[in-house]
């Protein structure tokens, strides 16, 4: 401990301040789950600092280096107490698979579930005996008991041996940069990828803290409070600057000097995750994060996941959403896009705000959105005594079918490989072998959302075939414009170069175009998307990666590492000990399991999910045991329905291959659009 207060000393005597800053003050979510983007730049100071030109710190009222000694030593004796504490209360918990019991206890107002033909729009009423479960709203669950600082809310900020963990943004640079064309997939797409984070956005969105005026918080220009309880953040960032006023920033410290992109700035904008529990509802033992999407794939990412959203989006005339010029999605004033000066530019609306991250995304969020309409428009054919809610509602409940057949279909076992799929029971049989599990909670599991399931942003590609063009990610970053132009056919490139470009190799590595340039603006600022997952991971309290092998029963990182696996990857080179690597970088750097694209660790993660969503949802499509269930020749028909088929009949298309998640080949041939059988709803006439 002596040798850690005199390392501290040293520190912060010998760092100064960098000179040049900047702030960046974007307002606008991240690719795949939630982020807030205000600013890069260094913390405005009310109080006591180091002098940049003799490194020493002033005598003003903050406190003299005896209290730095007292108050770290302090926190080093809490911490040590409280992670002796959580050591023995986590060896209790669950090493099997499956949700631990460590679940916030949520005292809601009681819920009258009448039963019914559809979904509820906030999930709610799903599970009779749990009417909550897998609703909107509510904290998320974990496999392992949380690892706070303070062993209740503080940020994951020391590893073993009580030594600080490196900068995400550090692990960021050693870890997590380098994609080429020369690490791109052989097969499989970018619209594989895009597909994954369309999948996200439907199970999980994880909201960020607010001012308490609604606005989004910068972190970098915030009022600072010295010396305090929180001096565990002065220790962190090794740069001399003191913890803010505002408990709910937990910013990334980046090198002036050493950094290769951010030079100039010791500070990337990140701000805490909203607390669902403790609070006046929900009691918990740790600071919890929650979920705002219903847990269910059931489209509410296209619908919405509460009455009020779904019922804006509604053109409450025959079952139909609404849709702007072109067939496109509607104008919403509400989302945040960049628009051209004098261009007719507008933000689209759809049932998650993050809908116009990039054109890719846009895209097939319209997809979806012309297939329900389409469903609305036939089945009114079909039934003509059907009455605008009862077309809105069925046409829904198809949709959010088609979407859990592709994805378990299609999607999972390129994800999982096929003895994965088994092992979790997620190989889809025919619906007679199916059976809801009323006591299989699908809430969403914060090591999925959090790290888990963010395996895809390594293989995101940085160009994106645009018509003849190539265009960087960096420029795409919030312009619809790209799915407007050539009166709404620029969706229809935007498609065709996904299902012909291929992504990146699932691996450690990510393109700078998200490491660098994340939502780069005109002015050259940006944000890098590992760092924030790595911060994001700290800030929910994830135990470290180690912990999860070891949830998982495989061999810890040392054991593999000791017969020559996963050499390459670095971690001693920025981590002080291997037990400290993050979930997102571990399960990043991990070997693929045989026939999927994830690692173990992530298998067991996302395998473990995916069974509670399929097995924990009364209205999964093959569950033909409730009120309003499918027949089996509804079924069939719903699986007869391929990604491919919908790219045919709600876009202008000429071709698409069988599988558009996999490269055409001989196995895979490209199929002409007027080949595609025309949609069959017949199963659904009432007679």
């Amino acid at each position: 401990m002596t040798m850690l207060i005199v390392r501290l000393l040293i520190l912060l005597c010998a760092i100064g301040f960098g000179q040049s800053t900047f702030s960046l003050r974007h307002r606008q979510p991240d690719l795949f789950t939630s982020l807030t983007l205000p600013g890069l730049g260094r913390h405005s100071h009310t109080g006591p600092r180091v002098s940049s030109n003799t490194g020493g710190r002033s005598r003003g009222s903050g406190g003299s280096v005896s209290q730095i000694d007292s108050l770290y030593n302090d926190m080093l004796n809490q911490l040590k107490s409280s992670s002796s504490s959580s050591s023995s209360s986590s060896s209790s918990s669950t090493s099997s698979l499956g949700v631990s019991p460590r679940e916030p206890i949520c005292a809601l107002p009681p819920l009258v579930c009448a039963g019914g033909r559809f979904r509820t729009a906030d999930g709610t009423c799903n599970n009779y005996k749990h009417p909550t479960w897998g609703s909107a709203g509510l904290p998320q669950v974990r496999l392992l008991p949380a690892e706070y600082n303070n062993d209740k809310e503080s940020p994951r900020m020391f590893g073993a041996r009580y030594r600080m963990l490196p900068s995400a943004r550090k692990i960021s640079q050693v870890m997590h940069s380098g994609d080429s064309v020369n690490t791109e997939s052989p097969d499989l797409t970018q619209l594989f990828t895009v597909w994954g984070q369309f999948l996200d956005h439907d199970i999980t969105h994880t909201p960020v803290a607010k001012e308490t005026d609604g606005t989004s918080v910068d972190c970098c220009n915030q009022p600072l409070l010295y010396p305090g309880r929180d001096l565990y953040w002065m220790v962190y960032s090794k740069s001399g600057d003191v913890p803010t006023k505002n408990p709910n920033c937990f910013p990334i410290t980046v090198s002036p000097t050493r950094d290769r992109f951010f030079r100039g700035n010791k500070c990337m904008n990140f701000v805490r995750s909203k607390a669902f529990a403790p609070s006046a509802t929900c009691q918990s033992a740790t600071r919890e994060q929650g979920n705002t999407q219903t847990s269910f794939i059931d489209g509410s990412q296209v619908y919405g996941a509460n009455l009020g959203d779904q019922i804006h989006l509604r053109s409450l005339t025959g079952g139909r959403l609404k849709s702007a010029e072109h067939d496109l999605l509607p104008r919403n004033s509400t989302t945040m896009c960049t628009k051209r000066p004098n261009s007719g530019d507008f933000c689209f609306g759809s049932g998650d705000p993050r809908v116009n991250e990039h054109p890719m995304l846009s895209s097939t969020h319209t997809v979806f959105h012309r297939l329900h309409n389409e469903l609305a428009t036939k089945l009114a054919a079909l039934n003509t005594l059907w009455d605008d809610e009862r077309l809105y509602q069925e046409a829904r409940k198809i949709l959010g079918a088609i979407l859990q057949h592709m994805t378990f279909a299609e999607y999972l076992p390129l994800v999982l490989g096929e003895e994965e799929m088994d092992r979790f029971n997620l190989t889809l049989g025919g619906a007679t072998h199916y059976r809801y599990d009323p006591v299989t909670n699908p809430k969403i599991i914060n090591s999925f959302s959090t790290a888990a399931f963010r395996f895809g942003h390594s293989m995101i590609n940085g160009l994106n075939s645009y018509g003849f063009q190539k265009v960087n990610l960096r420029d795409m970053f919030f312009r619809p414009n790209f799915v407007q132009k050539e009166h709404g056919q620029g969706m229809t490139m935007v498609l065709n170069g996904l299902i012909r470009d291929h992504s990146q190799k699932r691996d450690r590595f990510m393109n700078t175009d998200l490491t660098d340039h994340l939502f780069q603006t005109k002015d050259g600022r940006s944000l890098d998307l590992a760092s924030l997952n790595i911060q994001r991971g700290r800030d929910h309290g994830l135990p470290s990666y180690n912990s999860f092998r070891k949830f998982c029963g495989l061999p810890s990182l040392q054991e593999v590492m000791a017969t020559g696996k996963m050499a390459d990857a670095p971690f001693l080179r920025v981590y002080n000990n291997l037990d400290d690597v993050d979930l997102f970088t571990g399960g990043l750097a991990e070997t693929p399991v045989p026939g999927g694209v994830v690692g173990p660790t992530f298998s067991c993660i996302i395998g473990q999910q995916f069974h509670n969503i399929k097995f924990g949802d009364r209205f999964w499509y093959q569950n033909t045991q409730h009120e309003g269930a499918f027949t089996l020749g509804q079924i069939q028909a719903i699986e007869r329905i391929g990604l491919s088929d919908v790219l045919c009949w709600v876009t202008s298309m000429s071709a698409v291959q069988v599988q558009p998640f996999v490269e055409p080949s001989v196995g895979n041939p490209v199929r002409e659009c007027f080949e595609t059988l025309p949609l069959d709803l017949s199963p659904w006439l009432e007679i």
